[in-house]
């Protein structure tokens, strides 16, 4: 299922886009899309500090007290994966919307053409994200997990903790070999960072470094350890 939330203050504006996306939705139910409409960037910040993720944001960036632009930092560092389009009245914040990895920026009115192309890059791009994972052996069977599901990975009595999105956490069985080696075709993946022995983070959910640590998006904090402190910082900022 893809999620889209849309946030405008302009109540006919707002109804308009979440219409576009409905009805291409009904002509193309194999993406099983659902809209949210937020007519308060307020509301919409309340969504996602309660943990309510979408995949696509479609954002207004003239908005009274606080900007699109800045709603879409806040989203930006608690969901990294998403994508991010802009629809304003004027073209002047489009450098401004680099900084927010935007997928794409719109001026109003918008053109549904316009709109649905930009919504379809984003799906494709959410397509192929969604393709990548990697498959364990645990005490239920084998099990898929997508890339950009995993917030963290913990080794504990030998055995690999897959933190998820969700906050469900799918074990795997005991491990013969190494931590490292049994993620070895993981960590080639750029998003993942290994900033201990018995941690692997995806970078997509790091919220903000700390002192000796990591906070990602769901609250976790990940050790560093000393030695790889240089290493990670460098990594991570990069």
């Amino acid at each position: 299922m893809i999620r889209v939330a849309v946030c405008d203050d302009m109540r006919t504006e707002l109804e308009e886009v979440a219409q576009i996306i409905r009805q291409y939705g009904t002509q193309h139910p194999e993406q099983e899309i659902t809209v949210q409409s937020f007519s308060s960037p307020y509301a919409l910040l309340g969504a996602v500090e309660n943990g309510q993720f979408h995949d696509i944001y479609i954002l207004d960036i003239v908005m009274p007290q606080i900007s699109g632009i800045e709603l879409g930092h806040y989203i930006r560092s608690h969901n990294n994966a998403c994508a991010i389009i802009f629809c304003t009245i004027t073209p002047e914040y489009a450098l401004e919307s680099y900084c927010v990895q935007a997928q794409n920026y719109l001026v109003k009115p918008i053109r549904k053409d316009a709109l649905i192309q930009s919504l379809e890059q984003a799906l494709q791009r959410i397509k192929h994200d969604h393709a990548k994972g990697i498959s364990i052996h645990t005490p239920g069977g084998q099990s898929f997990i997508p890339f950009y599901q995993i917030v963290y990975l913990e080794l504990s009595n030998r055995r690999i903790l897959f933190h998820q999105t969700s906050g469900e956490i799918i074990q795997s069985l005991l491990l013969r070999g190494s931590f490292e080696a049994a993620l070895a075709d993981l960590l080639t993946e750029p998003r993942f960072l290994h900033p201990h022995k018995s941690f692997v983070v995806n970078m997509e959910h790091i919220a903000k470094q700390q002192s000796g640590s990591l906070v990602m998006d769901t609250g976790a904090r990940v050790p560093i350890s000393v030695r790889k402190r240089s290493a990670v910082a460098q990594q991570y900022f990069s």
